[in-house]
């Protein structure tokens, strides 16, 4: 339903787009690509409270890093997928993307939205592992977040970015999402008539934006994300193996159910430990009244065969 009234209120916005109208076009990409990737962003708390099941069964040998890797990211693809689909239809169709070669178009667009979805998921499920806590995590992945909308290629174009920054534009998947949908609309028929220049329309405003007027980009950008979002993962699977977050249970980040189960937890081990002394007490003073009870029979020897002397001699 989430994605169903985003797709439904950003095709309202931008519904019917003409073909003059160039910036509010660009304008709808972007914001459908903000709206797919960050809504991964919201698994971010989830992240943690597995994180802490990970830890334990991974110490228990349950399995490997790479398997619980690959298998949580095989878990949640079709959840990605699915919201790309719903979403990305929608927006389509309601604001009038290219829509020629026969609906190439149309699963180029909803490949750009998928891919974006894991390599962001991917990202901030690294954030987690890199992250001691919840509000660290937070922190980073929003500072971080700054810089790749900042850069994406919408914001300020790749010919304005002062060249110390241009590594941060050339690993964003954002920029590459964006640069394969803008690539992918603006090579389409309708934007293909020539103006004086000798260019065609649609190179002349991809051009004027300081993007890639090569057509293959529109699968170029898909690759570079793919291998964008192996590379998170990779870095990630190393952060499952050589880091381990200590984490208390009076932790701001413990919700209420988990502080509940790890304070029973400890009032469980609290109430083992206590028997186990009394049980020591026990067994000690069990020894001690042995004990007691044998000197006390040595001492009412003692006294009868005092007794006995007395009458003898008596």
């Amino acid at each position: 339903m989430q994605d169903i009234f985003l797709g439904a209120l950003t095709g309202a916005i931008f519904w019917g787009l003409g073909i003059e109208a160039v910036a509010t076009r660009f304008g709808a990409l972007y914001q459908s690509l903000l709206t797919i990737a960050f809504q991964t962003a919201a698994c971010i708390p989830a992240y943690f409270v597995r994180r802490r099941v990970f830890y334990k069964q991974k110490n228990a040998g349950f399995f490997s890093c790479s398997s619980y890797l690959l298998a949580s990211t095989a878990a949640a693809s079709p959840l990605v997928l699915l919201d790309s689909v719903l979403f990305g239809t929608i927006v389509y169709w309601c604001t009038g993307f290219a829509r020629d070669d026969h609906g190439a178009h149309f699963f180029i667009v909803l490949a750009h939205l998928t891919l974006l979805a894991w390599a962001m998921m991917s990202f901030f499920k690294l954030t987690t592992f890199l992250s001691p806590d919840l509000t660290s995590a937070a922190a980073v992945s929003g500072i971080v977040t700054f810089f790749l909308l900042l850069f994406s290629g919408f914001i300020i174009s790749i010919k304005d970015v002062p060249p110390f920054y241009v590594w941060v534009m050339y690993l964003n998947p954002l920029f590459y999402a964006f640069q394969g949908l803008a690539v992918n609309e603006f090579i389409a028929e309708k934007y293909s008539p020539l103006l004086p220049s000798g260019k065609s329309l649609g190179e002349t405003v991809l051009d004027q934006k300081g993007l890639f007027t090569d057509a293959r980009w529109a699968w170029w950008g898909l690759f570079v994300n793919l291998g964008i979002t192996l590379l998170y993962l990779t870095l990630t699977q190393l952060a499952m193996m050589r880091l381990e977050w200590l984490e208390p249970v009076n932790s701001a980040d413990t919700t209420p159910e988990e502080a509940i189960t790890q304070g029973s937890f400890a009032m469980r081990e609290l109430g083992a430990s206590r028997r186990q002394l009394n049980m020591a007490k026990a067994e000690e003073e069990g020894e001690g009244d042995i004990e007691g009870e044998g000197d006390g029979s040595d001492g009412d020897s003692t006294w009868a065969s005092e007794s006995i002397r007395s009458w003898s001699v008596g």
